[in-house]
């Protein structure tokens, strides 16, 4: 039941926008007539035709819309008696007559969906027909719009007056001579002024420029200054710190050597003490101890020879380490040199660049100066006078006058 409510509401809003889409095409075509007839009628008679066409195209509407409904709500009580027969009925026939509704059904929502496509196109076409109606009403303005201006210039054309031309004396062309000189006199003054403020400010760029240049280079400088003060404070540091380390490490070698001469001078004297004890009881062996007493000594010599050739070789490879690392730092010390002068090699030309700038300026200057005086000795010619005091009498006669 809710469904065909929705589905009779769905077709009262078509029907009715349907409705308003053909009066408003009625109102248009009879505004289109109105404009493009003009037969002389009055305002009066058109407008009460035009209202009462309107009211019959209404009520003719209306019926149409009544009787419209009314076929739809027997449509839709006629189905459902048939949906609510067919539930009583289903038991009997079974099957058949649910397809048989489902057919039904089915041919009802095509019709819906083809009513619903062509009220979509017919909306579609309307609004097309929109469309071009307000284009031909804007071009018809339009047209209008332009006869009506035209019309007004050919009666102000027909309305001046008569041209009277006056003559003109000697003394108010030599006036106007002198108003055109003065103001070519202003000009030219404008125009150098103009040319001196450029120059002045471009000199300005260029001095703003040159300082920020040469306050980056001393800061650059500063910068070079400290890091290498900063460098060499940390050479010095890493120099004593190696250095200290090197004074422990061998501190802790001679501990270690002492430790052990002790030890085995330790060792040394107890094996004496038992091979005199050994001796005092077998005098037989004293020849076997001789042996081992020379071979502990070549040990011990062997040794000996051994760490000093060690000891050597550590101090070499320390002083070669101390001497690389001094050549690395002086390396870096030069090519921080090297860039401090060529900075102040980039300063100089600066400098020198900035001094012939000026000279330049200065020669440019005393150059245009000399120029502006001979162009100001110079009379100007009458060719140049007289078409700019032609135009100044034609710019100052009113439009209705002919030109001079």
């Amino acid at each position: 039941m809710e469904k065909e409510q929705r589905r009779s509401s769905q077709q009262q809003t078509i029907l009715q926008r349907q409705q308003l889409r053909e009066l408003e095409r009625l109102e248009r075509s009879s505004y289109q007539e109105g404009n493009s007839s003009h037969s002389g009628q009055s305002s009066s008679s058109s407008s009460s035709s035009s209202a009462t066409q309107t009211m019959d195209l209404e009520q003719m509407l209306n019926d149409d819309l009544a009787t419209r409904i009314e076929k739809q709500k027997g449509r839709h009580q006629a189905y459902s008696e048939n949906s609510t027969s067919s539930s009583s009925t289903t038991r009997e026939y079974g099957p058949k007559l649910q397809q048989q509704q489902k057919k039904y059904q089915e041919q009802q929502q095509q019709t819906i969906g083809m009513d619903l496509e062509q009220l979509m196109n017919e909306e579609l076409a309307s609004r097309i027909e929109q469309q071009e109606n307000k284009k031909i009403k804007n071009e018809w303005q339009q047209k209008s719009h332009r006869h009506h201006k035209t019309e007004q210039r050919k009666q102000a054309i027909q309305n001046r007056p008569p041209v009277v031309v006056n003559h003109i004396r000697m003394d108010q062309l030599e006036q106007a001579q002198q108003r055109i000189l003065e103001r070519q006199r202003e000009n030219e003054h404008q125009r150098l002024l103009t040319r001196e403020r450029g120059r002045e400010n471009e000199v300005g760029r260029h001095q703003d420029q040159q300082r920020s240049m040469t306050s980056q280079e001393e800061l650059l400088c500063q910068d070079f200054a400290t890091r290498l003060e900063q460098l060499d404070e940390q050479n010095d540091e890493i120099l004593q710190r190696e250095r200290l380390a090197i004074e422990q490490l061998r501190m802790n070698h001679l501990r270690q050597e002492n430790m052990r001469q002790r030890v085995f001078s330790e060792r040394q004297r107890r094996e004496e003490r038992e091979e005199s004890r050994t001796v005092i009881q077998d005098p037989g062996r004293m020849n076997v101890l001789q042996q081992q007493q020379q071979r502990l000594l070549q040990l011990q010599g062997q040794r000996e020879i051994q760490r000093q050739e060690r000891i050597k070789n550590q101090q070499l490879t320390r002083q070669e380490q101390s001497a690389q690392e001094a050549r690395e730092r002086m390396d870096r010390l030069q090519q921080q040199r090297e860039r401090m002068l060529q900075l102040q090699q980039r300063r100089t030309e600066l400098q020198r660049l900035s001094e012939l700038q000026q000279q330049l300026d200065q020669q440019l200057e005393d150059q245009e100066q000399s120029n502006v005086i001979i162009s100001s000795s110079h009379n100007i010619s009458s060719e140049e006078v007289l078409p700019a005091y032609h135009d100044c009498i034609n710019d100052s006669l009113p439009p209705s006058y002919s030109r001079y």
